[in-house]
């Protein structure tokens, strides 16, 4: 018969000061980048938004709400 070993679990190992800052910065980079990710989304839901409009369709917006819109916009880049 073969002996069955026993996996050692995540919840059994205590982390070195070192694993435990790697894990801190990679969580804090995961952090940064899902926040970029949605900063970039918003931006170009934003540019798209703004850019609808000319001679032949009419602007989603009147020319308040278009300067606010880009100052979010500008916020949002700054960000990035």
């Amino acid at each position: 018969m073969s002996e069955v070993k026993e996996m050692p679990s995540a919840t059994n190992h205590a982390m070195s000061a070192e694993e435990f800052a790697a894990h801190q910065e990679a969580m804090e980079f995961n952090k940064m980048a899902a926040m970029a990710q949605y900063n970039i989304q918003r931006a170009s839901a934003i540019m798209n938004a703004l850019a609808v409009g000319g001679d032949v369709i009419k602007p989603l917006f009147n020319e308040k709400d278009r300067e606010d819109l880009e100052g979010k916009l500008a916020v949002i880049l700054k960000k990035l």
